[in-house]
């Protein structure tokens, strides 16, 4: 081709060149610009608010954390155990107050404890040898701390005991060193029994005094007892406690040697038995 030659079709279509845009519409394109960027912050505030407002309602996503269904913990039963313990009259435990650091915490009263236990210890006592009512009586007259000081007619008011039964009981506790008798003369001249009042009351020092001296007669008894009954089969016991006897004495006893045999273990069992009774007694009547 000859390059002097002119493409006519390039000619007539030739590209047109872009016009220069007005200011005007360069201030509406900012303009537009502008409004879709805050349109857009919109949308994106809408959407965050949405997403706060979500936050807010309660979250609809299941649980995955183990239920109990109603079942109590071990710490729980533990804690009821010892709320148990705080309700009881004798108030085994009490709750020490808690602060904002420690946990929470209990403590024993030993003293209110010892009080309870030496008390309850001589009723019993006293109900085992002289029966209910006296324990009755006892209970009355260890009112306000051992300081009541009652006649027989304000006691028979109070323990609702025929006045008859009710002095030959007094009688006998006081023979026994359980209660006291004060008398006070109406007149200091005379010493009459007319007119003479009779208070009776109950001092546990001498009582608790008098219960151990009684208690440690009987295990002294006992003991020699255990003694006499061992030596009425002295012969039997020494040939049963032979090295070459235990384990066989079945085979190298006879008959009557294992009936006397038993019948002696038994009875130590027993004695043997009723002094640690009457050891821990001592421990409650001394110690506490």
């Amino acid at each position: 081709a000859d390059p002097s030659e002119v493409d006519l079709g390039k000619l007539l279509h030739k590209p047109k060149k872009p016009k220069k845009r007005r200011k005007s519409d360069q201030s509406e394109a900012a303009e537009a610009s502008v409004e879709g960027s805050a349109s857009s912050d919109e949308s994106d505030n809408i959407s965050n608010q949405s997403g706060s407002d979500g936050d807010r309602t309660p979250d609809t996503t299941p649980d995955t954390t183990p239920k109990t269904n109603g079942a109590t913990t071990p710490s729980d039963s533990l804690r009821q155990h010892l709320l148990l313990l705080t309700d009881q009259p004798q108030r085994f435990l009490i709750p020490v107050p808690r602060t904002k650091t420690d946990l929470e915490k209990w403590a024993i009263p030993y003293h209110d404890l010892s009080k309870t236990l030496l008390h309850n210890a001589i009723i019993s006592i006293t109900v085992s040898r002289f029966g209910p009512l006296a324990g009755r009586l006892i209970r009355i007259l260890a009112a306000n701390d051992n300081t009541t000081k009652l006649d027989e007619k304000m006691l028979v008011l109070l323990s609702l005991i025929p006045q008859k039964q009710m002095r030959t009981l007094l009688h006998s506790m006081h023979r026994a060193g359980h209660i006291e008798l004060q008398e006070i003369p109406k007149d200091g001249s005379q010493r009459r029994p007319g007119m003479t009042l009779f208070y009776w009351f109950f001092d546990p020092e001498r009582c608790i005094k008098r219960m151990l001296e009684e208690t440690y007669k009987t295990m002294t008894r006992l003991i020699q007892r255990a003694r006499v009954e061992r030596e009425a089969v002295r012969g039997t016991v020494e040939k049963a406690e032979r090295t070459d006897v235990v384990g066989r004495e079945e085979e190298l006893l006879g008959e009557g040697e294992l009936t006397a045999l038993n019948e002696w273990k038994e009875k130590e069992e027993r004695i043997w038995g009723e002094v640690s009774r009457l050891d821990e007694l001592v421990a409650v009547l001394r110690d506490f």
